[in-house]
């Protein structure tokens, strides 16, 4: 519609770097984020790796999404880890409020330079 109301009052697309906790780094960690914003809708997606591993399980976490999430939401987000042709993921528990998403389950060890993907869809606060 031509209305004011159908209007598109927000788009926005850059670039954002993830951040991991509850993880054992050894190497040098490398991450990577886009993101892409319309309205209170945010579809981010990111990448990272270490020169030699990271180590993990249930308790590991993503952080550092480009916007904080609503009051209320609560979302999951994918992930993938790949290792040469195979790969391996599932899906984490998001707490966008805290800007952040954790792994469900154990995620074994990565190999130097294995990356892991994710992508996450969810309303921002504002």
């Amino acid at each position: 519609g031509t209305g004011s109301a159908n209007a598109l009052d927000d788009y926005e697309e850059g670039t954002w770097t993830p951040t991991i906790a509850n993880m054992i780094v050894s190497g040098t960690f490398s991450g990577s984020g886009r993101y892409v914003k319309v309205g209170r809708m945010v579809l981010a997606y990111g990448t990272f790796s270490a020169t030699g591993s990271i180590a993990y399980d249930g308790s590991g976490l993503i952080a550092g999404f480009p916007f904080q999430g609503a009051v209320t939401d609560n979302g999951t987000v994918t992930y993938v880890r790949l290792s040469g042709n195979i790969a391996s993921g599932g899906i984490g528990l998001g707490d966008f409020i805290s800007s952040r998403f954790f792994f469900k389950d154990d995620f074994t060890t990565t190999g130097a330079n294995q990356k892991t993907t994710f992508h996450a869809v969810y309303e921002a606060n504002s």
